[in-house]
C-alpha cells in the first residue's frame, strides 16, 4: 500500500516538473540574435529610397483609441487628437491613420528592440527594463549609420542605452519618474523645433515623448492629467505637420520627406503595461508623406469659398456646418484606415 501511494506521488511529481518545463520553454523564449550584417554586397539593392529624410515622433503609451475613437462623456480621453486628425482628414491618400497591434511584452525597451530589429521580443527582455543591453545585432540606425545618415534623437534616455554612438546629436532625459509629466516632453519639444529649423543639419530625427505614458501611470487614463497631456500632444503634432508641409513645396526642404508619429505599446485604464490585453497592445501609428500633403493643402485652399477666406457673413453662418462635416471627415478617415494597421 506505501509503495503504490509513494508511486503516484513520484508520477505526480514527475508530471509537475514535466509541465513547469515545458511552460518555461515556451513563455520564457530565448532569442537567438544572428551575428549577420545585411549588406548590398550580399543582397543586390535595386530600389531608391522614396525619402530623402524623416521624422520620427514616438509618443509612448498612445493607445489607438486617444486618437481615432469618438469622445463621449463617460471617455473623455478618446479621440482627443481633432487638430491632428483635421489635417491628416485634408490629405487624402498623402496620410495614413492605422491601428498597430505591438507584440508583447508591451514594456519600451522590448518594443524599441522589436521596431528596429524587426525581431520578436520575449518575456526574458522585461529583465532589462531598467538597464538595457546594447543592440548587437542587425538593425536600422546600424543600417542608416552604414549608408551615412545624420541621426539624431531627443526624450526617452532608452535610446541611449539600446545605440548611444548611432546618433550625431543626442538630448536623452531621465525616463523612470513617473511622476513627472513634462521634463522629457519639454525637452523634446525644446530641441524639435530648433532642428526642425535646421533641416540640412539632419537626415533622421526622432523624439520620443513620456508624458501620456506617466499620466497614465500615475493618475490613470481617465484623470485630467491624462486630457490634458493628450491635448498637448495633438497641439504639438499637428503644429509639426503643418510646419513641414509647409515647407514641402516643390524645392522646399521637406519636399521629400516622410513623417511618422507612433507608439510603442498602449495602457490600461489604471496606466499598466507589459501584458498582452487589447488595451496594452493597440498602438497607432500615423504616416504622412509631406510633399502630397503640401500639394492636397494647397488644393483644398484655393477651393475654398471666398466667404470663408474673407471671413465674412457667409462664412460665420456655415461655420458650424463646416465643423459638423470636417469631425465626419476625421472619423472616416480612422475608420478608412482601420483596418491597415491589423
Amino acid at each position: 500500500m506505501a509503495g503504490a501511494l509513494l508511486f503516484r506521488l513520484a508520477v505526480l511529481t514527475a508530471l509537475h516538473i514535466l509541465i513547469a518545463l515545458v511552460f518555461l520553454k515556451g513563455f520564457l523564449l530565448t532569442r537567438v540574435e544572428l551575428p549577420h550584417t545585411s549588406s548590398c554586397t550580399d543582397v543586390p539593392c535595386h530600389s531608391s529610397p522614396a525619402f530623402s529624410k524623416a521624422v520620427v515622433l514616438i509618443v509612448d503609451a498612445l493607445r489607438y483609441d486617444f486618437v481615432c475613437d469618438e469622445r463621449s462623456s463617460a471617455a473623455t480621453y478618446r479621440g482627443r487628437f481633432p487638430k491632428t486628425l483635421g489635417l491628416v482628414g485634408t490629405a487624402g491618400d498623402a496620410a495614413v491613420v492605422a491601428r498597430f497591434v505591438a507584440d508583447t511584452p508591451t514594456i519600451t525597451m522590448s518594443r524599441l528592440k522589436a521596431l528596429l530589429t524587426g525581431g520578436l521580443p520575449t518575456f526574458l527582455d522585461v529583465g532589462e527594463s531598467f538597464s538595457a543591453s546594447a543592440l548587437t545585432e542587425d538593425n536600422l540606425l546600424q543600417q542608416l549609420q552604414g549608408q551615412g545618415k545624420r541621426m539624431v534623437v531627443m526624450g526617452d534616455d532608452t535610446w541611449m542605452q539600446l545605440a548611444k554612438d548611432a546618433f550625431t546629436e543626442a538630448y536623452p532625459f531621465p525616463s523612470f519618474n513617473v511622476n513627472d509629466l513634462h521634463t522629457v516632453d519639454d525637452g523634446v519639444w525644446e530641441h524639435l523645433l530648433p532642428l526642425l529649423a535646421q533641416p540640412d543639419s539632419w537626415d533622421v530625427l526622432i523624439g520620443h515623448y513620456l508624458g501620456v505614458d506617466h499620466a497614465g501611470h500615475t493618475y490613470g487614463v481617465m484623470s485630467r492629467q491624462m486630457e490634458a497631456k493628450l491635448d498637448q500632444m495633438d497641439s504639438q503634432v499637428s503644429h509639426v505637420i503643418e510646419s513641414l508641409a509647409a515647407q514641402a513645396g516643390p524645392g522646399g526642404p521637406y519636399a521629400d520627406a516622410l513623417l511618422l508619429v507612433l507608439s510603442d505599446h498602449g495602457q490600461t485604464l489604471g496606466g499598466d503595461h507589459g501584458g498582452g490585453t487589447p488595451d496594452e497592445t493597440d498602438s497607432v501609428l500615423m504616416a504622412v508623406s509631406l510633399r502630397n500633403m503640401h500639394h492636397a493643402v494647397q488644393s483644398q485652399a484655393a477651393q475654398r469659398p471666398a466667404g470663408a477666406v474673407a471671413g465674412g457673413a457667409a462664412a460665420s453662418s456655415t461655420s458650424s456646418s463646416q465643423q459638423q462635416q470636417e469631425q465626419q471627415q476625421q472619423q472616416q478617415h480612422c475608420s478608412a484606415h482601420l483596418e491597415a494597421g491589423r
